[in-house]
């Protein structure tokens, strides 16, 4: 057993047996290309099933994101609030346990990728968009959320993760006081880069992003700006709109469903009445490529895949913001093979 395994091995066993009942997988070499300066990646979506063969799943689709070229994989997995006024965080039945979220974080870095962990609070309880919940108290909301993601901190350091986000989207109260507890609380139990993913879909926003989590985080942004633009014009389009980011920005989340007029509403899931638009969506994919290198960002993670989806299926009109086996995936291969350089 390599000295690898054998650490992946150990950190299965200290954090949760049952979550690796399947065995840990072998490190694979990193993709034989030429090192980037960008976090190039792919967001996987983990609503968690307690019949999920987590380790394999995540194996697949590790090796689906190297396979497009990426250097990184972004875990987003959901966290609840009883509703809109609600006053407590917590997990839910979809909510992966710890050493289940250690486990998919082992099968990414197996396949030579960085990885990140990300709590994204569901809307499911809400009847809003997360980026306008406020809770009746938003110091005992953050007291409990801190609670709820510390031990998810503890296994991405365990398991080597490189990125944790301390939040997603809460940008009605991102600049409370009380964020600087949860950055401290999760920088006591994690070594790599803390990130706060805000909301960006305008100039608006985009003057918004400073100062979201409060000190002790970078600011990334999850990216639906909005546009009027017909897809010959999004590259240009593109460029312009990023060009007001901070240099550096990760782009956390870039995705848009694959159907005609989606660049006014990015964020939308599409209709599955509507026919489908792929070339839409990759013009769309290539646009936001091309402004990463135009306007110095950090990098960028497109939208998404889930754990448990097959690879080898094509969006339909009920799942128009996925990309597999068609333009958006050709447009997102073609983008990381453009910012990794020659090889």
């Amino acid at each position: 057993m390599t000295l690898a395994a054998r650490a992946a091995s150990a950190v299965c066993v200290a954090l949760l047996a049952a979550a690796c009942s399947a065995p840990a997988p072998r490190p694979v070499p990193p993709p034989r290309v030429p090192a980037s300066p960008y976090q190039l990646g792919i967001d996987l979506d983990f609503y968690w099933h307690p019949d999920q063969n987590v380790t394999a799943l995540v194996t697949k689709e590790a090796a689906y994101a190297r396979g497009l070229g990426a250097n990184a994989v972004l875990i987003s997995f959901p966290v609840y609030t009883g509703s809109a006024k609600a006053v407590t965080a917590t997990t839910g039945a979809s909510t992966p346990p710890p050493a289940v979220l250690a486990a998919a974080v082992l099968a990414i870095r197996a396949q030579g990728l960085r990885a990140g962990v990300r709590p994204l609070l569901s809307e499911a309880n809400l009847g809003e968009s997360r980026v306008r919940f406020l809770p009746a108290s938003v110091a005992g909301w953050l007291a409990s959320y801190r609670k709820v993601i510390l031990p998810y901190a503890r296994a991405a350091q365990q398991a080597g993760a490189s990125f944790f986000y301390t939040g997603a989207e809460l940008s009605a109260f991102a600049r409370a006081p009380q964020w600087q507890q949860v950055t401290a609380a999760v920088r006591a139990v994690f070594t790599g880069r803390l990130y706060f993913s805000a909301n960006w879909n305008g100039p608006a926003t985009i003057r918004a992003l400073p100062g979201s989590g409060g000190a002790g985080v970078t600011v990334a942004a999850d990216a639906y700006p909005v546009s009027s633009a017909s897809p010959g014009q999004f590259g240009p389009w593109w460029a312009a709109e990023a060009r007001e980011l901070p240099k550096g920005t990760v782009l956390a989340e870039a995705g848009i469903a694959a159907q005609a007029g989606m660049q006014q509403h990015p964020w939308d899931l599409g209709s599955p009445s509507q026919p489908l638009d792929p070339q839409l969506q990759a013009a769309w994919f290539s646009a936001a490529c091309g402004a990463l290198k135009a306007d110095r960002l950090g990098g960028i993670y497109f939208w998404s895949i889930y754990v448990s989806q097959p690879l080898d299926v094509p969006p339909t009109p009920g799942t128009a913001m996925q990309f597999t086996d068609s333009p958006g995936a050709s447009a997102i291969r073609a983008c990381f093979t453009a910012l990794r350089g020659p090889a």
